[in-house]
């Protein structure tokens, strides 16, 4: 979060996100507050990022979530082919949290932009923490 506690910020500190009312305490994988995106609301929370062809992209992101509840999401612009997604995590270093992480390479046409979004379309909450966005040099 931000000092402000109105935004998630990403790693590089360049990245925003913001999560209205769905900041959370008492259940955070670091530091104080974590992202809950609540059961059947389709919630979800994204940004865009400028990206280049041929550019490679780590994003990672820890979930705490009963039955995995909860995805990570790259797609392109509006209109692109372009869309990946992920919902079984890797265990973490704390118990009932996961990690969540997708590289990619930005392919030649299509896309000037990556959509990076955190979703809930299930039946149980899922909590977020911890979002880092890397491009690989």
């Amino acid at each position: 979060m931000d000092d402000s506690g109105q935004f998630i910020v990403s790693n590089d500190g360049q990245h925003f996100f913001n999560p209205g009312t769905s900041r959370i305490s008492g259940k955070a994988f670091s530091g104080e507050y974590s992202l809950k995106l609540g059961r059947r609301t389709e919630q979800n929370i994204s940004t865009f990022i400028p990206v280049e062809p041929g550019e490679q992209w780590v994003v990672s992101v820890k979930r705490n979530s009963p039955w995995f509840n909860g995805a990570l999401v790259l797609t392109g612009d509006e209109g692109a082919h372009f869309y990946k997604d992920i919902r079984i995590g890797l265990p973490s270093s704390r118990p009932g949290w996961d990690s969540l992480s997708l590289q990619i390479t930005v392919p030649e046409a299509e896309i000037r932009n990556l959509q990076i979004i955190l979703r809930n379309t299930g039946r149980l909450n899922a909590w977020f923490d911890h979002l880092v966005i890397e491009k690989v040099e």
